[in-house]
């Protein structure tokens, strides 16, 4: 009896025509899949940021928004404007939004990235020049006023449920300070400062210094565990003219 050779299992057309329809299934696939990627992808890129923006509850400091969530602008209180542009492969590698931007205005220009997260937010090469104006805009409740600038140069930044911390060194030029909640007002030379941050773990301190004498500390402030404690030595007390000048001063806030 003669085999019968037309059977499908026995066909090397047909066991070869399985696995390519395979491929071109999978290929379609992956097409699509690019596709449905790209689309999103320009509906974020072209989406008005002040659309996005009356979704949420701005903080107070933002006055208007404008541009794209891929590259926009927003003004700020005190006449600030901060520009930002998303930056796909970096966003891609650490898979976060990453931008790159900038903040400007009449005393203050600044410019770094950022790495936006759920749960953290990193800035990293934050370098410029910022003036105490844009203190003000920050903290509007804030009393006292510095007529100095200072120049800043981190190298990362971190603001996370565990970590609140910075890495790199701000310096100040010798200001005259004045606090209005002070009947009168009376103004202080303030130094030129030096202002150096690191992280240890969770754990995070900025060394405060008068520039010309980096060896006699003024303050140290650390961030640990959800509490800032701040040791005010003689040398810092003098300025304030309240907290005693003849040994540090420990003082602690929970937040």
């Amino acid at each position: 009896m003669s085999s019968d050779t037309s059977r499908t299992g026995d066909d090397p057309s047909a066991s070869s025509e399985t696995p390519s329809a395979g491929r071109r299934i999978a290929l379609i696939l992956c097409l699509a899949v690019l596709g449905l990627a790209a689309y999103a992808a320009s509906l974020v890129a072209t989406f008005p940021a002040r659309t996005a923006a009356r979704q949420v509850e701005l903080p107070e400091q933002i006055v208007d928004v404008s541009g794209t969530l891929w590259n926009g602008q927003a003004i700020l209180a005190g006449g600030y404007e901060m520009q930002w542009k998303v930056a796909p492969l970096r966003s891609l590698l650490h898979l976060a939004l990453d931008v790159e931007w900038t903040l400007r205005g009449a005393d203050t220009s600044l410019s770094g990235q950022a790495a936006l997260r759920p749960d953290v937010v990193t800035l990293a090469d934050v370098e410029g020049r910022a003036g105490w104006g844009l203190v003000r805009a920050a903290a509007p409740d804030l009393t006292v006023n510095c007529d100095g600038t200072a120049e800043v140069a981190l190298s990362r930044v971190v603001v996370s449920e565990a970590i609140q911390g910075a890495v790199g060194e701000v310096k100040s030029s010798s200001a005259v300070c004045s606090d209005s909640a002070r009947t009168p007002p009376e103004p202080i030379a303030v130094p030129a400062l030096t202002a150096v941050s690191s992280i240890d773990g969770e754990a995070s301190r900025v060394l405060l210094t008068a520039s010309d004498d980096p060896a006699a500390p003024m303050a140290e402030f650390s961030v640990a565990n959800r509490v800032l404690t701040a040791t005010i030595h003689p040398k810092g007390a003098e300025l304030t003219k309240v907290l005693p000048t003849s040994g540090p001063t420990t003082l602690e806030f929970p937040f």
